[in-house]
Formats: C-alpha cells, structure tokens, sequence
C-alpha cells in the first residue's frame, strides 16, 4: 500500500492512502500522483548551526601517491590536472611519494615532486624497505631493522633528505616505515615492533634531517603501534605527525595524539581496486570516506595512486568520478583551513562539514541517500549572504549550480539526491545594485583595459551571464534593468569577499 503526504501553505500535513474509496477518475488521477511523489521524496531537516568560534583541526589538504619505480612517472600534463586548481583539475595539494631501497634510484622521485612542488603541493615521503642488507631478512621482503644498522638507516633517511633538497625539492615530512604491521606480503616491507619503532625514534629521530618526522603509518590504523611512541616523552618529542592507513579497519577518534598535540593523516587509503572509478555507486563512497577522515579530526587525506583506473585519474588521462569527488573537498578546502564543530549527521546517509580560512566559509554535504534533501543552515557572526554552489553527481562533475541567497545569516539549499555538493563563499566581490546600468561602475578592473571576469545572477541565484569582458562592452545577452547580483572574480591577493548593498 501507498501513502504520501505533502503540506501545505499552513505547514499541515495531510496523508493520503492511494486506495481509498473514490471514483474510477479519481482513483487513476491519485494513482498517478503516488507514483511521483512516492519515486521523489522531499527530506526537511533541522537547521545546522555554523559557529565559527568552536574550531576543530586544521586542514593541511589532500593528495595522492606516485610511484615511479612500480608504474609510469605521471607527466606534466597528469601533473597539472591533479594539482592545478582550474577547470579540468583535482586541486590536489600533498603528493607522497617512495624513499628508495637503493640511492641510485633517488633521481626517479625528483621529476613529479619538482613539478607538483612548482603548483604549490607539498611533498611527503614514505620508505617502504631499509636497503636489505640492513635487514634481518637480508632482502627486500619481511625482516626487521637490525638494531645495529639503526644509525645507518637513519644516515640513508636523511641523505634522501638531502638529495631532493640540493635538486630543488623541500620535503615536508619523511616517515620511519610505511606499514610496519602489515601481514606477510610480497613485496618490498619491513616489521617493526612499537617498542623498535620507539627506540629508533629516540635515538635517531632527530637526525634524518630538517623535515617533519611521521609514525608510525599502521595499515589498519592500529593505535598500539604509536601509543608507546606518544607515552615516551623523548621519542613522542620528535615526532611530528601520526600517519595512519584505514585499511579493513575504519576511520576513527584518536584522542591520545590530539592530547599530545600532533596532527593525524590518513597518508594512504583507496575504496577498492576491483571496481572502475566511474561506477557511482561505488565512486560515492569516497565522498563518505573522506568525510568520516574529516570529523574524526584528521587533517589531511592522501588517496593511493593518483593515476590507476580506480584511481582520480584514469590511465588515458581523464579525472574519473572519484576524481572530481575529492575535488570537491580538495578545490574549496585549502591548505590552513580549519574544521568547525557541527552536527555532522543531521539525518540517516546525510552528511555535512564546515570550514573557515581567514573570511571565507565552505561547506561540504554528502547526500548518500536517495532523497532529495531541504538542508537549513546558520552561520553565526558573519555578513555573508550568498554561497557558490557545486554539485557532483552521477551526470554532473563539479557542476557550477549557481549562487545560494540567504537571509540573516541563514540559507536553504536544496542537494539531489545521491551526490557530494560544495557550499563555499567566494573569492570575490559581489555587488547588489538597484539599477542595471550603475553596477558596471562599481566594478574593480582586474587588469589594464578595464579587463575583468564576471558572472550576472538574478536575486534567486540563478546565473545569467559569466565571461570576461570589458567595462566599455555591452553583456552578451540582454540584461532589462532591474536588481542584479554581480560576481566579480579578483586576484589571489585581493581575494578576500565584500559584500556591497546600493
């Protein structure tokens, strides 16, 4: 049996039952009418409140592995679209890569590190072997560190150290061993104890060089094998960053390395290799995935490889449906900001997150239902009175859906469903004018000429114009005068909104 209700002007509701009673007309007409609205249900929530005070972690960003010692070297142009922040492009900003076994092979790190470097990207990397004969395995697979190779190790860690600085190349941070607890593999590994992991640190952390220092990157974020590390006062002194990895494990609260004011990073994690990346269903899940990253107070999330067919990137090239899912987070979500504490689940498989960097706002929902949802927010304290808004889903990727007006601090928004949508506050200048023609006068040139780009709304947000023009030209379509919105984009440097009512 059907039912559906709907409401009216005065908000009271009234249910139907589909197989009531009526006339043969009526009984077809109602059928019908189920139909739709049982296929396409409107989800109302409660309100979210946004207050900028209650800050959480700071985000560092988001990035992905290249490897070129077990697959192709990304080239410059698979470069630029993971992280160039434009059209077309992931706006990656940390890429991790390989410390090496053998120092010859060093130089192979250098070409993709340089050229994500020159974006802006940070660069971490992660060992995956000592060189053998420092093991007691005497190879590349399983074996531990001989305690005796300790300091020789440490002198290989920093001459990689070394090496990419004197070729151009910062490192942010080196980790003591990807995986020291994985289960017997077969390819390049190392086990280490906590206790190992523990004595290395305290005897040679300090040593590897002037970079950040991560431990201890447990394949199933196994907090047993890093709470010895942040209970040895020395050792949890020269450590920097706790890596973890979510395989079969989770995301999850580690309150013990907050405590002792370190940062968490997911520096590795993929949702499966099996299925292509553009398969929604699954594709939607890392949007899950990075968000339960975000609210268990992670502060980076590093995806494995960057180019894989299940990966943000295919092998021809073209960013996939996980591609431009991280991107949501990725493009809006810059290095520094920081999380804001708020209801993060206001409903079942609805998901939200807020962050804040110097006046700028982004808000980040993951709508894993089939609903439509009709989310409320209120962000307290701040003039802002319309949101960008960006939409992945199925048939959209970073689709630009237009502006969200609000009123007194608060907004409506509206997000489809099975999809990741991003609310953000522009880098811009947005203008309200009460007649057409005065607004071009307000208007800031971004270069010579009086060059400048732009976007035309009307006042329910719907966009009417976008290019770039000059202030002397007519819009390309007609515009009656009458009260518009005007998005004016500006340099980095300027970038900060103002919000100008005439």
């Amino acid at each position: 049996m059907c039912f559906f209700q709907y409401k009216n002007l005065f908000n009271h509701q009234k249910t139907y039952n589909c197989h009531s009673k009526i006339n043969s007309f009526s009984r077809v007409f109602s059928f019908c009418i189920c139909i739709l609205i049982c296929s396409y249900k409107q989800i109302y929530t409660q309100t979210v409140l946004i207050d900028l005070n209650k800050e959480k972690q700071t985000i560092r960003g988001f990035g992905g592995a290249n490897i070129p010692a077990w697959i192709d070297d990304l080239t410059p142009d698979q470069v630029n679209k993971a992280f160039g922040n434009g059209a077309g492009q992931i706006g990656m900003n940390i890429l991790r890569i390989r410390v090496p076994y053998d120092t010859s092979d060093f130089h192979k790190e250098l070409p993709t590190a340089l050229e994500a470097q020159s974006y802006g990207a940070i660069i971490i990397a992660s060992p995956w072997t000592p060189p053998p004969h420092m093991k007691t395995s005497n190879d590349i697979v399983g074996g531990s560190l001989k305690p005796s190779s300790y300091a020789e190790y440490a002198a290989h860690l920093k001459s990689f150290v070394d090496y990419m600085h004197k070729n151009g190349v910062s490192l942010y941070a080196i980790s003591i061993q990807n995986e020291p607890d994985v289960p017997p593999v077969d390819y390049e590994s190392c086990d280490w104890t906590a206790q190992e992991i523990v004595n290395f640190i305290k005897q040679y952390g300090d040593s590897i060089g002037n970079v950040k220092i991560i431990a201890a990157e447990s394949f199933n974020f196994n907090t047993q094998a890093t709470d010895p590390v942040l209970n040895d006062p020395e050792a949890e002194s020269k450590v920097d960053i706790i890596g973890v990895h979510v395989y079969g494990s989770g995301h999850k609260d580690y309150p013990l390395a907050l405590e002792k004011g370190k940062e968490i990073w997911v520096t590795e994690h993929f949702a499966g290799s099996t299925e292509p990346a553009n398969d929604w269903e699954y594709a939607i899940l890392v949007a899950d995935d990075i968000h339960k990253c975000m609210v268990t107070n992670c502060s980076a999330y590093i995806w494995w490889y960057i180019r894989r067919f299940y990966g943000p990137m295919d092998d021809n090239s073209m960013l996939t449906k996980r591609g431009h899912i991280i991107s949501q987070y990725s493009k809006f979500i810059r290095p520094g900001s920081i999380r804001i504490d708020i209801s993060h689940n206001p409903l079942d498989n609805f998901y939200v997150t807020a962050y804040k960097k110097d006046t700028n706002i982004v808000i980040v929902a993951v709508n894993i239902s089939y609903n439509q949802i009709s989310q409320g927010f209120t962000i307290v304290g701040t003039n802002i009175n319309c949101l960008n808004k960006h939409t992945t889903s199925e048939t959209k990727n970073v689709n630009y859906e237009g502006l969200v007006i609000g009123s007194n601090e608060s907004f409506t928004v509206q997000f489809e469903p099975r999809s990741i949508t991003t609310l953000s506050s522009s880098d811009s200048s947005v203008f309200i004018t009460s007649t057409y023609p005065s607004f071009k006068k307000e208007i800031t040139p971004i270069k010579n000429n009086d060059v400048f780009k732009y976007s035309v709304f009307d006042l329910r947000g719907k966009l009417l114009e976008r290019g770039r023009d000059n202030l002397k030209r007519p819009f390309k379509k007609k515009i009656v005068p009458g009260t518009y919105i005007i998005n004016q984009d500006l340099p980095a440097q300027n970038n900060t909104p103002k919000i100008l009512n005439f």
